[in-house]
């Protein structure tokens, strides 16, 4: 057993962040950056429980800067940009959300996530626009049907959104797991 290993550091840091013991995972986080401070996935991971335990966005965003630098990954782009949309700082987000997209084109995810930005500012048809794109690259994910759905419900698009909720519920075996 090699006491420096990292991954036995990033394993129970994870766990003790399901356990909701976030000052114990921010300490093995630091302990990984000790022994490799180029260890972009150990910022991000720390980024995350800034961002969802402790809800400091601004030091999220330093994290995932961090790790940008070290790798630049579509996911650490995409994370930094939702801190920017907690703060409403509409322009750094909708930079983060498009680097994102450059860096995977092939990332469902991060057009749903732009989507929902350009969703919030109003911007319909550009949010229509990615989330038809996140349909063609994964047109079995009941998710991004029900994005179009709640996107077509801002516009008062009502026929067209039962038509995507329908089509939700049809890629579910079961309904009840559709969000809220």
């Amino acid at each position: 057993f090699d006491s420096d290993n990292t991954w036995y550091y990033n394993n129970r840091a994870s766990l003790y962040d399901d356990l909701g013991k976030t000052d114990l995972a921010l300490k093995d986080y630091a302990k990984i950056l000790s022994l490799d401070s180029t260890n972009a996935m150990a910022l991000n991971n720390r980024a995350l429980l800034f961002q969802f335990a402790q809800e400091d966005y601004s030091k999220a965003i330093e994290e995932y800067t961090k790790a940008i630098e070290i790798e630049e990954e579509a996911l650490y782009y995409r994370n930094r940009a939702e801190c920017h949309f907690a703060l409403e700082d509409w322009d750094q987000a909708e930079r983060d959300y498009t680097e994102a997209i450059i860096l995977d084109k092939k990332d469902p995810i991060s057009y749903q996530y732009r989507a929902k930005f350009y969703t919030n500012q109003r911007k319909y048809s550009k949010a229509h626009k990615d989330l038809e794109k996140a349909l063609k690259l994964d047109p079995n994910d009941w998710q991004i049907d029900y994005d179009i759905a709640e996107t077509f419900i801002k516009e008062d698009k009502w026929n067209k959104s039962i038509t995507h909720y329908t089509n939700a519920i049809n890629l579910t075996k079961d309904s009840s797991t559709l969000a809220n």
